[in-house]
């Protein structure tokens, strides 16, 4: 067996790739011992971090009495409440320095037996600096020196700042001791991190020597694999050539399958005006005028339908068409068959966004709907007024906002709920429902204002990026 193999338990092992094994192992606890290092780099710096903190809010619970001290004195000496300022801001903020200090020191069970006794000496403290304010503002300023000059607030406030010095001290300790320990740590990892680097190189060195002999004992294998790859290059371009031609196909089919797309919308287009047509004729031939309003309600439902679908094919690009371009150009399509009075105006503010070339018509018929419904019963006797049609995104883009508003007379919303309106409301409602939205019908305060107006929004889920 060549020298580049050996037996363990009767079974051949590779030389080179023990070696490289063994390099990879050597990484990998150099890596990790590396991200140890570096973990503990970042506890060591929280703990300085941790520790500047808890200096910061001693010292400045501390300098919180000192300026109600000194507020204090100020009052006391020169009698003008000015001075008072002070003192009081330093007993509002008093409270909040104490309970971040506790905050901050809660896992150190020393500094919480410090905080007791440093708990007691303010409240000693606070209680003898509020005795004296308050016999300052009764006028009692004799009785409110003789308090202070017996010194007990001083005696207080020197076992106040011993206590905070210790809390600092403290924490100077643990710091100097986290120190030690990191910089001990830090050293032996680091050894120990060249150590595997080092036994890394060594078995790169064995594993490129081992390497080195099997690349010359292969050479003469090499001929009939060089001859193996020619092959298998000449069959896979003939696949290629194969996958190519298919490719091919199925573009030549996919502009056909478009195209038939294309001529279906058309057709489809064309019977629908056809049924419009046949629906008007019917309509003026039918004596009863209530069948004859409603076959003209029907018509122009299908007229609807007939121009989203002419529209849709325009617009459409694949699966989806441009929201703006397609319902503009419905709002277009009812200005010219709607509005022939030019009494009222009608404008379209749609977002870029796309739209499912399945969902287009739906949307284009609910327009045609609320539009219809808006000229309809919200401008009586020729009154003037406008109609927005808006469609925006909300949510990240997550649903869609359909808005259709006018500045008519109003309805209230509640003769649309249980079912109560008309047929084009239950057909809005419906094709809401296939959409996957919600209708909502603005309350109105009729009291307020002569044309409340009438606003529908509906809420649905946008279904382009799925």
């Amino acid at each position: 067996m060549p020298f580049r193999y050996f037996r363990i338990n009767g079974h051949a092992v590779d030389m080179v790739a023990l070696f490289l094994g063994l390099g990879l192992v050597l990484l990998l606890v150099t890596g990790a011992l590396a991200s140890y290092l570096a973990i503990e780099g970042r506890d060591a710096g929280r703990d300085v971090q941790r520790t500047i903190e808890i200096q910061n809010a001693a010292r400045r619970l501390f300098g919180i009495l000192q300026d109600a001290e000194t507020g204090r004195s100020g009052f006391l000496v020169t009698r003008e409440r000015k001075y008072l300022q002070p003192y009081a801001n330093a007993l509002a903020a008093v409270d909040e320095a104490q309970k971040q200090l506790k905050e901050l020191t809660q896992d150190n069970p020393i500094h919480q037996v410090r905080l007791d006794v440093l708990d007691r000496q303010m409240e000693i403290k606070l209680q003898e600096l509020r005795e004296t304010v308050q016999l300052g503002l009764s006028g009692n300023y004799g009785a409110a020196t003789a308090l202070v000059k017996k010194d007990h607030g001083k005696e207080t406030l020197d076992n106040i700042r011993t206590e905070i010095s210790r809390i600092i001290a403290e924490e100077d300790r643990l710091l100097r001791e986290r120190q030690l320990v990191y910089d001990t740590n830090s050293f032996w990892l680091i050894v120990t991190i060249f150590t595997a680097l080092l036994l890394t190189a060594i078995s790169s060195v064995a594993a490129a020597f081992v390497a080195r002999s099997r690349f010359l004992s292969e050479q003469e294998s090499r001929a009939a694999l060089s001859e193996i790859n020619m092959e298998l290059e000449r069959r896979v371009s003939e696949r290629t050539s194969d996958l190519e031609a298919a490719k091919l196909k199925l573009e030549t089919e996919f502009m056909r399958a478009e195209s038939l797309l294309r001529d279906l919308h058309h057709r489809v287009g064309n019977s629908l005006q056809l049924v419009a047509s046949f629906l008007g004729l019917q309509a003026n031939q039918t004596e009863n005028d209530e069948a004859a309003v409603a076959l003209r309600r029907a018509r122009e439902r299908v007229l609807a339908i007939a121009s989203a679908q002419r529209r849709l094919r325009l617009t459409e690009e694949g699966e989806s068409v441009d929201a703006h371009t397609f319902l503009c150009s419905i709002v277009d399509d009812l200005k010219t068959n709607l509005t022939a009075r030019g009494t009222l105006s009608i404008d379209c503010n749609a977002e870029d966004i796309q739209i499912l070339s399945k969902d287009a018509v739906t949307l284009g018929v609910i327009v045609t709907e609320l539009v219809t419904n808006s000229l309809k019963y919200a401008f009586p006797d020729g009154m003037r007024g406008s109609i927005q049609v808006r469609l925006t995104q909300e949510h990240l883009g997550d649903t869609l906002s359909l808005i259709v508003e006018d500045n008519g007379i109003g309805i209230r919303s509640d003769a649309y709920k249980g079912g109560r309106g008309g047929l084009g409301t239950r057909i809005v409602d419906r094709l809401s429902a296939a959409l996957g939205g919600d209708v909502e019908w603005l309350e109105l305060d009729e009291a307020s204002n002569e044309r409340p107006g009438t606003k529908i929004r509906i809420i649905f889920p946008n279904t382009s990026d799925i």
